[in-house]
C-alpha cells in the first residue's frame, strides 16, 4: 500500500517472473469497503498518500493491479483486524 500502481506492478511482474508456475503468493493489507462504512483504510489512504505517494485500494483495485502483474485473486481471507490476506495465482 505504500507504492504508486506503477511501482506496485513493476515488484508484482518481478514476482511472477521469480516465482514457479504452482505458487501461491499471499498480500495482507487493508482493502477499502464501501463508501458509507467505518473503514480504517480509509485513514491509511490518506496516510499514504502524503507520506509515501502510496494508497489503500478497493478489491476491485487490487484484481485490476494483479491483473497487470500477472496474476489473479484466488482467496480472499477476513482476518479479526482491518487486513485482509489476498491469496494470489499465477494467471493460466
Amino acid at each position: 500500500h505504500d507504492w504508486s500502481d506503477e511501482k506496485a506492478i513493476e515488484i508484482l511482474c518481478s514476482c511472477h517472473g521469480s516465482m514457479p508456475d504452482h505458487a501461491t503468493l499471499y498480500v495482507i493489507e487493508p482493502v477499502l469497503l464501501q463508501a458509507q462504512t467505518h473503514d480504517y483504510a480509509k485513514l491509511t489512504d490518506v496516510l499514504m498518500l502524503a507520506v509515501t505517494g502510496g494508497r489503500e485500494r478497493s478489491l476491485d483495485e487490487y484484481r485490476a493491479l494483479f491483473d497487470q502483474g500477472g496474476f489473479v485473486i484466488s482467496n480472499v481471507f477476513s482476518t479479526p483486524t482491518e487486513f485482509r490476506i489476498l491469496e494470489i495465482k499465477k494467471k493460466t
